[in-house]
């Protein structure tokens, strides 16, 4: 029985035209991630954990507003980022220029960004970044730009705001929720071309968003559902109600992050990426 296509699958989730995660190309959406203290606090925890010295190159695809890019530089390394997000750009810039950091910048998705022949980084890495159809490209070519390793980090199961949109779209009458493929099939993509990478699940790492009031978490549900009025008010406060995903507080409301948060990491194969079966040893 032949391997299943794991690229083929995930190339279908993303029929609905919906690449390289454009919401996070929006002036508001890069200012409301750039102002998370979590998401910067883990930033900083998992650059502190990567094996990157001073004097080494990284190339950093889908970096946002420096998240991980800011920490890196801060520690000496060489960095280049990639970004389809002017937005994202220009927070990072405002970060570089508030710390005297210098940063790179090619402002491009990942499928179109060009590098001249030759050119290698001591690590890539794609952070939370892989909203890219054709996978196996994108994988292949991260492979072919590192020297030491490569980093992705990506999730495994069905994460915390799908596990919203998957309870509500279906009973609002907007859909189903779009099924995002896990890591499970970045794993097999990984080990078709016949690379077996390290699984590292991340602990600690979880983005819980707290409310002052009531109002503010169905704000939260609303913005998830994708609307702007009150006509799902009644099913929205039957959900807060159920104490799933959001729960209160002592001090408010609490958006609960369910999500596992996964890092896969390789040594690139030199361009030898596909011509070896998975199954050789």
């Amino acid at each position: 029985m032949s391997a299943p296509d794991y690229a083929a699958i995930w190339r279908e989730s993303f029929k609905d035209g919906n690449g390289s995660m454009n919401y996070y190309r929006l002036e508001d959406a890069a200012q409301a991630y750039d102002a998370s203290e979590n998401i910067w606090r883990d930033g900083y925890a998992r650059a502190a954990q990567l094996p990157c010295h001073a004097g080494d190159s990284i190339l950093d695809i889908g970096c946002g507003p420096g998240i991980l890019s800011i920490p890196l530089a801060e520690k000496g390394c060489h960095v280049t980022v990639v970004d389809p997000s002017s937005a994202m750009l220009r927070f990072l810039s405002r970060h570089c220029q508030e710390k005297g950091l210098s940063v790179t910048q090619i402002c491009s998705t990942w499928e179109d960004a060009a590098f001249s022949d030759g050119t290698v980084f001591d690590y890539v890495i794609a952070s939370y970044s892989l909203g890219m159809p054709d996978i196996e490209m994108a994988l292949k070519k991260m492979d072919a730009l590192a020297r030491k390793r490569v980093y992705v980090y990506w999730f495994s199961g069905c994460t915390g705001w799908e596990r919203v949109t998957t309870d509500l779209l279906p009973i609002t009458g907007r859909g189903e929720q779009p099924y995002r493929p896990k890591a499970d099939i970045l794993y097999g993509v990984l080990t078709t071309a016949g690379i077996s990478p390290d699984l590292h699940w991340l602990q600690g790492t979880s983005f819980n968003r707290t409310f002052p009031d009531r109002r503010g978490a169905l704000l939260d549900v609303r913005k998830r559902l994708g609307v702007s009025d009150d006509r799902f008010d009644e099913i929205i406060e039957h959900y807060l109600d159920s104490g799933g995903v959001y729960c209160e507080t002592e001090t408010g409301w609490m958006y609960k992050d369910s999500t596992c948060y996964v890092c896969l990491s390789w040594h690139p194969t030199g361009g030898s990426w596909g011509s070896r079966s998975r199954w050789e040893i």
